[in-house]
């Protein structure tokens, strides 16, 4: 299975590359007056305006840093959402992909309280954990979007 590795603080996490459309450099999101902090803007992306979202900020409490390492990863929530195609995940420390085997996988922790958790694994020095994007955002998004009026 192959992973596109992040940190966010000392923390090590990752996401499977199939959900990736694509991975940018960072670009500052336009921002948007009044909303959650964790919303970072929108950005124009192929004629098309995609919300960003700040996963450090999410997971952590703080924003991701601007780094040489820190991307947008584009996903595809089209089924998600009825107002946009695409959503950008702002994350810090992207520099390769890592490819695991799927039975090096634990997923005895999934919680309720963290439905972005999809398991973690050893690689190296490091613990990752897997993230699952709708998990974290889908719930918060929706939010958001029925307060705006989306």
């Amino acid at each position: 299975m192959l992973v596109i590795p992040f940190r966010l603080g000392a923390e090590h996490f990752a996401l499977p590359a199939t959900v990736v459309q694509k991975i940018i450099p960072y670009v500052a999101p336009r921002q948007v007056s009044g909303v959650a902090p964790w919303f970072s803007g929108v950005l124009l992306l192929s004629g098309q305006m995609v919300p960003v979202v700040d996963v450090a900020m999410l997971l952590v409490g703080t924003k991701a840093r601007r780094e040489l390492s820190t991307r947008i990863i584009i996903v595809d929530c089209s089924q998600l959402f009825s107002g946009f195609s695409q959503l950008g995940l702002l994350l810090e420390g992207i520099t390769s992909a890592m490819d695991i085997a799927v039975a090096d996988i634990s997923t005895g922790l999934n919680m309720k309280a963290t439905p972005w958790f999809r398991g973690s694994f050893e690689h190296g020095q490091s613990i990752y954990q897997l993230l699952d994007w709708r998990g974290l955002v889908v719930g918060e998004l929706s939010s958001l979007m029925a307060d705006e009026g989306i």
